[in-house]
């Protein structure tokens, strides 16, 4: 079992980051091989124990033993990622526009690829990657990585692109479930304005990035509750019928839920949070 535990960054933060995770298990010398289906979410992930293998995933730019990376939003299946040992992986987890306004780097180049970290982040990453490891729990980690994204915000303009952060919250927020054209002019601007500047910041689509949201929900609602069958998910998250589910899951998935599901089940997580003190 997958224990997964989440803290909220500093309150500076919390309008970049959606939280820190730890994620912690053991293998017991057996592959444990998780899918990488289409994701909406960009992260750091640093392996501090144990072995996180890569290299069966597509458009991976790092190589095997690298234990730093940058995952960009998914807008597809990626394959599988095979971990071995005593795990212990900890993650930030970025809002929709906060890893693009914390590092200035553009969101197009980072979609449907994995990086080693330092090849794009070279300001102080590998200290902090050392300080990680040596850290005595998710507490010292939450604040050396609060220090660590503080660090990188010097150029940070506070109100630019509100806008886009905002209606990309509303699609989070909402589960996938919401009208762009409302979202646009909720914004106060045209429809083809709002796409541009939310593709600009997202790096995709406000209607593709919804669907993957909505997606990403139902995967997990499964992982959460795996004896409820997949046509009371599909209800639940508001698609139109079963083969709209169908079809929507092979896009980014790469295979039917049955299939999917069967050939390299969702590990179970168990999710707790942590408060600040």
């Amino acid at each position: 079992m997958v224990v997964t535990t989440e803290i909220l960054p500093c309150n500076v933060l919390q309008s970049f980051v959606r939280c820190y995770t730890l994620r912690e298990f053991n293998t017991f010398g057996t592959d444990l091989a998780k899918p990488l289906p289409a994701n909406h979410e960009s992260s750091i992930a640093f392996v501090l124990s144990g072995s996180v293998n890569t290299n069966k995933i597509t458009n991976s730019r790092i190589e095997q033993g690298t234990t730093t990376h940058i995952i960009g939003l998914q807008t597809e299946s990626k394959g599988i990622v095979i971990s071995n040992g005593d795990v212990k992986l900890f993650a930030i987890q970025f809002k929709p526009t906060g890893f693009h306004r914390i590092f200035g780097i553009p969101m197009p180049l980072i979609i449907n690829n994995i990086f080693e970290a330092s090849d794009l982040v070279t300001k102080g990453i590998e200290v902090f990657n050392e300080r990680l490891s040596a850290a005595k729990d998710l507490f010292e980690m939450k604040k050396l990585a609060d220090k660590f994204l503080l660090s990188q915000l010097t150029n940070y303009e506070t109100n630019a692109y509100d806008n886009i952060t905002s209606a990309a919250s509303v699609i989070c927020k909402t589960k996938g479930n919401t009208n762009i054209k409302n979202l646009a002019y909720e914004a106060n601007m045209s429809l083809k304005s709002f796409e541009m500047k939310f593709k600009e910041q997202v790096g995709i689509s406000p209607k593709l990035f919804a669907r993957i949201v909505r997606f990403n929900y139902a995967l997990m609602v499964k992982m959460k509750n795996p004896f409820k069958t997949w046509i009371d998910i599909s209800n639940d998250c508001g698609y139109y019928d079963q083969m709209h589910f169908i079809r929507e899951f092979k896009e980014f998935a790469g295979n039917t839920p049955a299939s999917f599901y069967k050939e390299t089940p969702l590990p179970f997580e168990d999710f707790r949070k942590e408060q600040q003190y």
